[in-house]
């Protein structure tokens, strides 16, 4: 009897792209399939889409562009951002052939974004591509966050397109042109000349924090199916055509959002309910390399215990430093962890206290629970030992 190799099934990469409902028949085809990938740093030739002023997709051009992917950096063309700087890379169909559209912020201190609409060799390429970039961002979040792996993903794909049209526009600083390319994601709302143009000419951020070209103001003006956007550096009138029903959708569910959790995994994590493990000694960490998708926890050197030998559980003193070191380390280090670490090492002391009932009841709260009056005590300036 001949033997039958036998193989165990492949587990599945939680950063891979998963394929939407509405998404083209020819992206589900190819990123539904099991597919191997190389390590990073991994390097690409591939084509940089331009359509040298035409509205029509049908006359774009290419020209060799050059993509390195690393753990922490993403180069363009010797352009190096780093990876946290991707905002999104998504796949998408130009004249049924399969493309990716990868938007990244500028590094520069005025913060724009960048789109590269690029076309790979082959399907397998744009998969590795679109993949490798997306794994090197959930690493990312994993060692800068500490969280779970389903909240990592769930950071990664927290900003996305949301639209992505032609639109007839008035746009103030932008006088002589009719029609614009619109792309709407959870932070922006871009005009392009063209939907090649790696730059828009108009940005309007959907930020709370007040700014030159952040949106103040949103109208729908009934009488005449129009939108207007006001902000301090233009002023944007969308005229009703037959995109505006799926323009107007996205626009009313998109509520401002606070501008760092766009640039920062930590303050986005936090902003998707993340927060630190009582049980663990620290932030978790994904082994970027092991595609089961098994993360370990991560020890940081020094013992809280240890450091604390010495105080008097009596000694109010004592406690106010040891409340102070806590403020330290949540309010200038964003050291949460460590913060936790003392939390715990405090009540193992304190407890010991015999001259203060008050004490005694304060230190009955969780660990999390005294971490937060610890913070709130750090804004309003109060006292928690009096």
């Amino acid at each position: 009897m001949a033997s039958v190799d036998i193989r165990e099934p492949k587990k599945e990469c939680l950063w891979q792209y998963k394929s939407q409902t509405d998404d083209h028949p020819l992206i589900k085809e190819l990123f539904d399939r099991h597919h191997e990938y190389p390590d990073t740093p991994a390097r690409f030739t591939v084509g940089l889409v331009s359509s040298e002023g035409s509205k029509s997709s049908s006359d774009f051009t290419t020209e060799p562009l050059e993509i390195e992917i690393g753990i922490q950096d993403l180069v363009i063309s010797g352009k190096s951002f780093r990876i946290d700087c991707v905002r999104y890379v998504i796949p998408h169909v130009i004249e049924n052939t399969l493309s990716l559209l990868i938007s990244v912020r500028s590094t520069s201190e005025n913060s724009y974004s960048i789109s590269y609409t690029v076309k790979p060799a082959d399907g397998y390429e744009a998969v590795c591509i679109l993949n490798l970039i997306r794994k090197s961002m959930f690493s990312k979040i994993i060692k800068e966050v500490g969280c779970d792996p389903e909240l990592a993903v769930k950071a990664m794909n927290f900003n996305q397109l949301l639209f992505d049209e032609n639109l007839e526009c008035s746009v103030t600083t932008q006088p002589d042109v009719k029609e614009f390319h619109v792309r709407v994601d959870k932070e922006l709302l871009c005009f392009y000349l063209n939907q090649f143009e790696p730059v828009p000419c108009v940005e309007l951020f959907f930020w709370k924090e007040r700014g030159n070209n952040v949106i103040e103001r949103v109208m729908m003006i009934n009488e005449t199916g129009e939108v207007r956007f006001e902000s301090e550096a233009a002023t944007v009138l969308i005229k009703d055509q037959r995109n505006m029903d799926k323009f107007k959708s996205v626009i009313s569910s998109n509520s401002s959002k606070s501008r760092e959790i766009f640039q920062d995994y930590s303050s986005l994590a936090k902003h998707l309910g993340f927060q630190p493990q009582v049980q663990g000694p620290g932030p978790s960490q994904y082994q970027g390399e092991d595609q089961s998708g098994w993360y370990e926890q991560r020890k940081y050197p020094g013992n809280s215990f240890e450091e604390m030998i010495g105080l008097d559980p009596d000694d109010p003193v004592h406690f106010r430093k040891c409340l102070e070191d806590l403020e330290e380390k949540m309010m200038k280090e964003q050291r949460y962890d460590i913060a936790l670490s003392h939390v715990q090492g405090m009540k193992q002391i304190f407890a010991a206290c015999t001259s203060s009932s008050s004490l005694q009841n304060l230190l009955k709260n969780s660990d999390l629970d005294l971490l937060k009056m610890v913070y709130l005590r750090s804004w309003s300036g109060s006292s928690m030992d009096s």
